[in-house]
């Protein structure tokens, strides 16, 4: 299958040639991500050296201890308000055993007993 000739060398200049042809073909094949990744680190870089401090954070830092603010700070009590209108409460029904007052209803004759009790039993 493969033919691997141990005896023959070739020179170490003619290996170096090859490995950077290589690379040379490679980054060309992929120049768009290559182009990404460096422009990446170059804005990358670009916000780090412009969020870094100044050169004498060590007197700052002396000066209070911490070059942080407080996570957080106290806020004032607010009421809470409902933002949907609340349901209203259940519907009472009220049923009236015989008449109001001092009308009892019908009444038997025999008995006494009156419409009043009835329903209310």
């Amino acid at each position: 299958m493969y033919n691997f000739n141990i005896m023959q060398s070739q020179p170490h200049t003619q290996s170096w040639r090859n490995a950077l042809a290589a690379l040379i073909q490679f980054l060309t094949r992929n120049f768009p991500a290559v182009l990404f990744l460096f422009l990446a680190l170059a804005g990358m870089t670009a916000v780090f050296w412009f969020f870094s401090p100044a050169e004498n954070s060590s007197t700052a830092l002396a000066a209070t201890g911490s070059l942080s603010a407080a996570l957080s700070k106290p806020l004032p009590a607010k009421p809470v308000t409902q933002r949907l209108q609340q349901s209203p409460g259940p519907l009472r029904i009220g049923i009236i055993s015989g008449h109001k007052g001092s009308d009892a209803g019908a009444v038997c004759d025999d008995s006494g007993l009156t419409e009043v009790d009835v329903n209310a039993t």
